[in-house]
């Protein structure tokens, strides 16, 4: 299994690689590295090149999760047992590759939509209340960030709940592995909003429908 594990890792890392917001960019002729807050996930994608560049840079960065994932269960569908885990090994992998690309310097994107996919094609009944916590931080407080932050946070806590009252397919030891690598992911997502802890502490975080000062 451990050879399994490897082999999932590196099909996510290859398609988190996959830089959907550069392309977006291309498409729209911009270079999202030089406007807005210089990222090219889909918040930034979506403040400067509109709605619809948003919406295809967040299906972008959604798709190259859910990709490997489904490859992963294709190819070891034969497991029993741990089938659910390897595919969340894809889903690590394509976290660290849009985080930390090689081909970029290891210097990517925040995560985000790519953990959305993942949760999507792991566990769907996760999704709703991960959602709910989003929407109202991020309305109440207009800072996207913070409700990313929180949203990661409570995809680590939701996974312990779901492994603890038996909603995972997988049993057994698999669980610990799963609650770890969702608490990775989630760490993962905060540490990439390292910049952004900063300016919220500084008061400078820029607020979503507010131009940066």
């Amino acid at each position: 299994m451990i050879a399994y594990r490897v082999i999932c890792l590196v099909i996510g890392y290859i398609f988190g690689l996959f830089p959907s917001g550069k392309f977006v960019g291309k498409l729209k002729q911009v270079d999202l590295t030089r406007e807005g807050s210089g990222n090219i996930g889909a918040t930034n994608a979506l403040r400067v090149t509109g709605i619809s560049g948003g919406i295809l840079t967040l299906l972008g960065d959604v798709l190259k999760a859910v990709i490997p994932m489904l490859l992963a269960l294709a190819i070891f569908h034969k497991v029993g047992n741990g089938r659910q885990t390897l595919m969340l090994y894809a889903g690590l992998g394509a976290v660290l590759g849009h985080d930390f690309p090689f081909n970029r310097g290891f210097k990517g994107g925040k995560g985000v939509a790519s953990l959305l996919g993942v949760v999507l094609t792991f566990s769907p009944l996760m999704v709703p209340a991960l959602l709910v916590l989003f929407i109202i931080l991020a309305v109440a407080t207009g800072y996207v960030s913070l409700a990313s932050m929180c949203a990661a946070a409570g995809l680590a806590i939701e996974s312990y709940i779901f492994a603890a009252t038996g909603r995972f397919k997988d049993t057994g030891s698999f669980l610990v592995e799963i609650c770890v690598m969702f608490t990775i992911i989630a760490a993962l997502t905060i540490f990439q909003h390292r910049q952004n802890i900063a300016r919220l502490r500084a008061g400078t975080e820029n607020r979503f429908g507010h131009k940066k000062k």
